[in-house]
């Protein structure tokens, strides 16, 4: 379990330091079923005033990621939330099946 949240954050993070976004917050929880039905939620929150030169950047990242993770079968929906402090949450949910198929995707 610990093992697939290091790599998804991994990944977000990469993308965000491609980005050259300060990250204030990131949770995320994880929760597979018997059946190996997995979802990951990621909450993140951006500094506002870093994200709006970025956001474009940001969003081809994430609709990349989202094409290659479809690819494999994962379903990927991001949220922008409303704007709180000047500041940018987003909400990530990554859903599956297979344990092996979220560690393919991942590079695993």
């Amino acid at each position: 379990m610990k093992k697939i949240y290091f790599i998804l954050s991994f990944v977000i993070i990469a993308f965000l330091l491609a980005s050259c976004v300060t990250i204030l917050q990131a949770d995320a929880t994880v929760s597979i079923d018997q059946n190996e039905n997995w979802k990951i939620k990621y909450d993140m929150v951006f500094l506002g005033e870093e994200f709006a030169d970025y956001e474009q950047s940001f969003n081809d990242s994430i609709n990349s990621f989202k094409s290659q993770a479809r690819q494999q079968g994962v379903s990927v929906d991001v949220k922008e939330l409303p704007v709180k402090d000047g500041n940018n949450p987003y909400e990530m949910t990554l859903t599956g099946k297979g344990v092996d198929v979220l560690n393919s995707m991942l590079g695993r």
